[in-house]
């Protein structure tokens, strides 16, 4: 709650237009139901939920980054969003068979419904920044725990499409994020 507290009143402080795409009422608002939901919300879930709040904004330029005493993990996948869908870019050696495979299903998720929850916790002002940076947060483990894309954060499902074969895969994390 401290942290919180310090951001609802440092952030308007400090950012040079935070109120030009939301009112001050908004970020208000937005702030104390963050506030009433700490105490049920899991660690990861947090994690999300200042992501969220800072991308309230819609400011690209505006960030939180993560706290480097807690590092975050990812899944040895990259993703790219191209114009018709989610896709494995790189992978490593355990995954290096999926590399150009289209995301059908990403965790509980449709392919799209992943990056329309991404979408939340990336600050933006068009679907570019989305396209961009939605799929490096879907390789983070606890942002994807934290949206609710899976239930076991040491264990991700995906569907992937491969020339019109579909295979269903599990993927678990492989270290911490530099």
């Amino acid at each position: 709650r401290a942290d919180l507290q310090l951001l609802a009143r440092e952030f308007p402080a400090r950012h040079p237009a935070l109120f030009l795409n939301i009112t001050r009422a908004q970020w208000d608002s937005a702030v104390v139901r963050l506030d009433r939901r700490l105490p049920t919300l899991s660690e990861d879930q947090t994690l999300v939920a200042f992501f969220q709040l800072v991308a309230l904004p819609g400011d690209a330029h505006t960030t939180v980054q993560p706290n480097p005493a807690r590092p975050l993990h990812y899944f040895p996948i990259e993703l790219y969003s191209f114009e018709d869908g989610l896709f494995i870019r790189r992978a490593d050696s355990a995954h290096a068979a999926l590399v150009g495979a289209r995301v059908v299903r990403f965790g509980n998720a449709s392919a799209d419904e992943a990056m329309s929850r991404v979408a939340t916790i990336v600050p933006h002002e068009n679907d570019w920044w989305v396209r961009a940076w939605g799929p490096f947060w879907l390789t983070a483990v606890e942002m994807v725990h934290g949206l609710g894309l899976t239930e076991d954060p040491n264990r991700l499902r995906l569907v992937v499409d491969r020339g019109g074969r579909r295979d269903t895969l599990f993927v678990s994390p492989a270290g911490r994020m530099a």
